[in-house]
């Protein structure tokens, strides 16, 4: 299967692992097409801003700097609330193979993860499922360290 994107096609080995021309796009719609299913739910989130036909500015999303998939993943918790199943709210920042985050997404991230959240970059389906497997990746947490590079905004 093969994804088009103006006009070019997206390979499949895209979706596995991120390389240099894979598409933010592309994995985007690969990951909610992949992941969602018995216990997890995904939501593509639009940030930004625009002006309504008064000149007015309107924002849109769910705050400043807020991943591109948010959602919930369904968990059984500790042994005093022994097969009872909660929601644990999920955050899914997708970027290319060499898309940075901006410093207000890796805030948001920080935060989410901060107050118990499953947050991370996927660059791939692979990526993705493994922040929503039950041993998050390293590799996918790694990138929310704050470093000099990431200040630019790449999307």
């Amino acid at each position: 299967m093969r994804i088009r994107r103006r006009g070019r096609r997206l390979p499949r080995h895209c979706l596995d692992s991120p390389r240099q021309g894979c598409h933010e796009q592309g994995a985007l719609k690969e990951i909610l097409a992949h992941c969602c299913g018995p216990g997890v739910r995904l939501w593509r989130n639009n940030v930004g801003a625009l002006r309504d036909r008064n000149g007015r500015l309107v924002r849109y999303g769910l705050a400043p700097g807020s991943s591109d998939l948010i959602g919930l993943r369904q968990v059984t918790v500790s042994e005093e609330m022994v097969g009872r199943q909660m929601a644990v709210f999920v955050a899914i920042e997708v970027k290319s193979a060499r898309g940075r985050l901006t410093t207000e997404q890796r805030r948001y991230l920080q935060v989410v993860e901060r107050l118990g959240g499953i947050t991370g970059v996927a660059r791939s389906v692979g990526e993705a499922e493994a922040l929503l497997s039950n041993d998050p990746t390293a590799t996918a947490r790694a990138e929310l360290r704050p470093h000099a590079h990431h200040n630019q905004a790449t999307r």
